[in-house]
């Protein structure tokens, strides 16, 4: 990677300068090909034809049930429960009337 100057902090931003600053840092960055990456060790599956049910850490219950939620929590939310429910990531989601009104 080459080394690039700090940027112009004195001049006006969109000023030659600048823009002869952001020519230089665009130049230094060494961008990899997806297809050089190194995955191994990874447990990703392509991104391009990343499904959702193939996401990690994802869960239902039964074979091909797949919810962020418990399923009792979905069945709640379609009936226009009111409350709050932690997620499987820790999240707390506050519903009204059925509508999600916050997420913490």
């Amino acid at each position: 990677m080459v080394a690039v100057s700090p940027p112009p902090i004195h001049s006006a931003m969109g000023s030659l300068q600048w823009l002869d600053w952001f020519e230089r840092v665009n130049a230094s960055l060494e961008v990899a090909a997806w297809t050089q990456l190194d995955f191994a060790g990874s447990n990703i599956t392509d991104i391009v034809t990343r499904n959702h049910n193939n996401l990690n850490n994802i869960s239902g219950g039964a074979a091909n049930d797949y919810y962020h939620i418990t399923a009792q929590q979905e069945g709640d939310l379609g009936n226009g429960a009111t409350g709050s429910f932690t997620t499987t990531d820790g999240k707390t989601v506050t519903v009204t009337r059925g509508i999600i009104t916050a997420i913490v």
